[in-house]
């Protein structure tokens, strides 16, 4: 048991970036993953339990958040882009281009949906920005300004020229809809909606945390990047204490 515990949080903090250390890891080989908890019975629904050391009090994407909320809230929300392995990949971004060493052309995929059917749009990656800006999330400040287009198309303006401060960017700055945030009471603190592969079921601050797959998931499954990739039915974060 610990074995597979120690082994699925490798699997899932490779869907992380950096943003709390140096040292995260990019990612793990596909043969690192463990089979399935349920057994082979295609009845049954697959399932993980992962053992994290430390509680995590709010599930809410506009903070910075800790290793061990990292893959918590990454199963809900997603990122414009993200590194796996060493390939920088779009997750919710459909292309990009560079123009300059400051600015950056980005399209969207027109097709995003978050759990609750809203439509993700430029406008909801513009409110996104200013939520982390506010909420101290150090990548999001390496934002200027933002330009839209229309509802897919976007070009944004870094602070400087700096040597991967658009993919840092990308790939640490949490996106979900505006109307989902604003329909929350918490800053989807314990409520969170987002474009990601699972829904949150339950959630226990100091006890545990139950995810489920969605079963109306937006990306086309030939398009899925591996970071967004659902390969269990239900996760479930059980906080255990030291002492324990």
């Amino acid at each position: 048991t610990a074995i597979l515990s120690l082994a699925m949080v490798v699997v899932l903090f490779a869907g992380c970036s950096n943003s709390f250390g140096d040292a995260a890891p990019s990612g793990v080989p596909e043969s690192a993953a463990p089979s399935s908890a349920a057994g082979t019975d295609s009845a049954k629904k697959t399932k993980v339990t992962v053992g994290l050391a430390d509680n995590v009090n709010t599930l809410t994407p506009i903070y910075k958040i800790s290793v061990y909320t990292c893959p918590v809230v990454g199963s809900v929300c997603e990122y414009l882009g993200q590194w796996v392995d060493t390939e920088f990949t779009g997750v919710l971004m459909k292309n990009w281009e560079e123009i300059d060493d400051v600015t950056y052309k980005v399209e969207l995929y027109d097709y995003i949906t978050d759990s609750e059917g809203n439509a993700f749009t430029t406008e909801d990656v513009e409110y996104c920005i200013q939520r982390a800006q506010e909420g101290g999330i150090t990548y999001a400040k390496y934002v200027e300004s933002m330009d839209i287009e229309d509802d897919y198309n976007f070009t944004l303006h870094l602070t400087k020229a700096e040597v991967g401060y658009f993919e840092d960017f990308c790939q640490n700055v949490w996106m979900y809809t505006k109307e989902a945030m604003e329909a929350s009471t918490d800053d989807m603190a314990t409520d969170p909606v987002g474009t990601g592969p699972y829904v949150l079921v339950d959630y226990a601050s100091s006890s545990h945390i139950l995810f489920e797959k969605r079963d109306d998931y937006w990306q086309k499954e030939e398009l899925i990047p591996r970071c967004s990739q659902a390969n269990v039915d239900v996760i479930e974060f059980v906080i255990i204490k030291e002492a324990a």
